[in-house]
This record gives C-alpha cells, sequence and structure tokens, in this order.
C-alpha cells in the first residue's frame, strides 16, 4: 500500500460480470492502481490491454503457483462464478499466506448481515463459510479482513432469465401476495460501486466512514434502486407497451413458494435453491430491504440512484 490507499491489486474470475464491470470502471477511474489477473492456463478470456494490467495464468489446484500470484497485493477480489463459490476456499488460503491484508470474498448477492436472509437461503451456506475461513485465518496472519459486497438480486440478469416472477417471452407473471420492497442492482452499478470502494483511502481521520477500514469484516451495500415487484411489472409493461390484459397473471403467497422450492432443493434441486434466494429478496421482512444500509454507502461511493425504466428497456434491448 502507497500513500493510505491500495496500490496493487489481484483479481481471480476478471472475465465474469462483476469482474470485467470493476476493472472496467477501475481503469476509467482510478489510474494510480495495478491490478494482476489471475486466470487458468486453459482461458480464452480476453482481457483489458493497458498499463496497469498483468495477467498471470496457471492451475488454481497449484497452491505455489497461487501464492506466488498473490505475492506483494494488498487486496485479492474473488468474482467467480456462484457454483465455483467453494472453489475460493484455496484462493483464500493462498492469498493469506502470500501476505493479502484485503480480500473480497464471491459474495454479490443478499444482507449475509441479517439472520433472516442468511438462515433462510441455504445457497448461501458457501459464503458465510468464506467469511469465517478468512476470520479464523487471521488469526495467523495479522492484519487479514474481508469486505463482502452485497447486491441483491442483479436487475438486468434477474429481468431476463424470470427470476422476479416475471416471464417476459411469455407474457405470464406470477404477482405475490405478500411481497415487499427489495433493494437491486444493475451491472454497471455493481463494478463502479466495486471501483470507488478500492479508491477510498485505507484509513480517514477527516471522515472515518469514507475509508477501507470502515468495511473491514463487514459489508458495503451497493443498490441502484429500492424497489417492489409491482414496480417491476409496471416498467416492464411499459417498456414493452403492454397493459394486463396483455399478460398471464396468477397470484400466489411469497410462503407457499418458499415451501414448494424448499422441498424440491432437498430433494436435490439446485434451482430450486436459486429460486428460494429470490423470495428471500422479494418477501416482505425476509431480508431483501437493505436501502437503509444502502443509501449512506450511496453516498460514501459517491453513487447514483438509477431509473428503473431506463435500466428495464436496457435489460430487455440486450435480451433481443
Amino acid at each position: 500500500m502507497s500513500d493510505n490507499y491500495l496500490q496493487n491489486i489481484a483479481t481471480v474470475g476478471a472475465s465474469g460480470n462483476v469482474g470485467a464491470s470493476t476493472i472496467k470502471h477501475l481503469l476509467q477511474i482510478n489510474p494510480n492502481i495495478s491490478i494482476t489477473i489471475i486466470t487458468r492456463e486453459s482461458s480464452k478470456a480476453m482481457f483489458p490491454d493497458s498499463p496497469q494490467t498483468t495477467v498471470r495464468k496457471g492451475s488454481y489446484n497449484d497452491p505455489a503457483f497461487l501464492e506466488s500470484a498473490f505475492q506483494g497485493h494488498d487486496l485479492a477480489m474473488f468474482t467467480l462464478s456462484f457454483e465455483a463459490t467453494k472453489g475460493q476456499t484455496s484462493l483464500i488460503d493462498a492469498a493469506a499466506k502470500a501476505g493479502v491484508e484485503w480480500i473480497i470474498p464471491n459474495e454479490y448477492s443478499g444482507d449475509g448481515n441479517n439472520e433472516k436472509w442468511s438462515t433462510g437461503v441455504p445457497l448461501v451456506q458457501d459464503k458465510i463459510a468464506a467469511r469465517r475461513q478468512i476470520q479464523e485465518l487471521a488469526k495467523e496472519h495479522a492484519g487479514l479482513k474481508y469486505i463482502a459486497v452485497a447486491t441483491n438480486p442483479w436487475t438486468e440478469l434477474s429481468i431476463n432469465s424470470g427470476m422476479f416472477g416475471l416471464d417476459v417471452p411469455h407474457r405470464s407473471a406470477t404477482l405475490f401476495s405478500d411481497g415487499g420492497r427489495f433493494n437491486s442492482t444493475s451491472a454497471g452499478q455493481v463494478g463502479l460501486g466495486i471501483a470507488r470502494l478500492l479508491s477510498l483511502p485505507i484509513t480517514s481521520s477527516s471522515n472515518p466512514r469514507a475509508s477501507l477500514q470502515h468495511y473491514a469484516n463487514t459489508y458495503v451495500y451497493l443498490s441502484s434502486f429500492s424497489i417492489t415487484q409491482q414496480d417491476l411489472f409496471n416498467s416492464i409493461k411499459k417498456a414493452t407497451k403492454t397493459n394486463d390484459v396483455d399478460w398471464k397473471l396468477e397470484t400466489m403467497s411469497i410462503q407457499d413458494r418458499i415451501r414448494e422450492f424448499k422441498g424440491k432443493f432437498e430433494e436435490g434441486d439446485f434451482w430450486a435453491g436459486a429460486a428460494l434466494s429470490y423470495c428471500h429478496y422479494m418477501g416482505e421482512g425476509l431480508g431483501g430491504d437493505y436501502e437503509s444500509k444502502a443509501k449512506d454507502d450511496r453516498k460514501v461511493l459517491q453513487l447514483k440512484e438509477e431509473d428503473l425504466d431506463a435500466v428495464v428497456k436496457g435489460a430487455l434491448a440486450a435480451s433481443g
């Protein structure tokens, strides 16, 4: 670290949605940071060609390679696919042994500080385990800490996958009678938010709230907007120039949906676990509303609330 700012960061998973967006924004706003992109030897992914970026290729199963790749870095960021979350265990070990002080683990979902969210969503247990792993390693590697990034559902991906209960291509909507407000973040806002986070000073005596140290071993809360399912549905109808009569509408309870998908998940249906996540995002009082936290972090990171109609229109256009 130099002059109280991060100078060298390493990232694993840089070709994915979060990684690519973060690197793009970092290169735009922070000319003083160097980025090492760690990737598999077999990777064909293309990365930004910049004096600020270096690519290291090797095997994630080779501890010596990983430790060498993490050497000399202030922070390691993991932006892996959801299915690869368990794989970050060896990455965390290697980063700690290499002397990395800050780790951004593979989170990018809900509020792990909310008990209803963290106990009600089975797919986040590996993320909880990763945070605990870092805290245990800190007993041996003094100064090691994490910053977890809460994003709630990614807006564009969730719209186009139908996970909000709104199937645009088939004009079918399942509307939840017990839904509430929840936060959601666009892909661009996720990347910009993380880039702004990594550009904060390590400590600040004049404004401790606007420092990395404030977020040590807790969450930063990113959000584009606080919305309801009905807000989304109205915006989608506006973008598609449709009305209720053009849609097949069904009303159901999120609690009924939780019981349904919990049973399927226990039978081994992975995607039922993803559906349970959305139930907790969207259900009243189930952990999806963290606006009181996000509004403070928006101020620190100088992020603006986005226009829902514009994001929805862009998402639908991108999906073809």
